[in-house]
């Protein structure tokens, strides 16, 4: 039960830090618009959970989490060391909460 309430909440931490990164890239680059898409992914996942009935969490909101997943993982070579440790704790985040929704709810 505690997981199901804080998920939302946890999930927002990471929209939040999504932003910052999107922040630090011009809106021309590929991975700004990937993160753009993942941040805009993880709220419809966020807005599906709060919505979403216990044995239809799987069915119609894990895609969310699995597009978010998808365009943080899509990373430029060159993308500098902090940013690649924020993305991969982001990715770890996300990843969790994918596997706890089969196991909760």
């Amino acid at each position: 039960g505690e997981f199901r309430q804080m998920t939302p909440s946890i999930l927002q931490l990471e929209v939040t830090r999504i932003g910052g990164l999107i922040r630090t890239f011009p809106e021309s680059n590929e991975f700004h618009n990937g993160l753009v898409r993942a941040r805009f992914a993880l709220k419809r996942f966020i807005a599906c959970l709060e919505h979403a009935e216990k044995d239809t969490v799987e069915e119609s909101c894990a895609q969310h989490i699995r597009t978010a997943i998808m365009n943080m993982s899509l990373q430029p070579d060159d993308v500098d060391t902090q940013t690649r440790d924020t993305c991969s704790y982001i990715l770890d985040r996300l990843h969790y909460a994918l596997h706890r929704i089969r196991l909760i709810y």
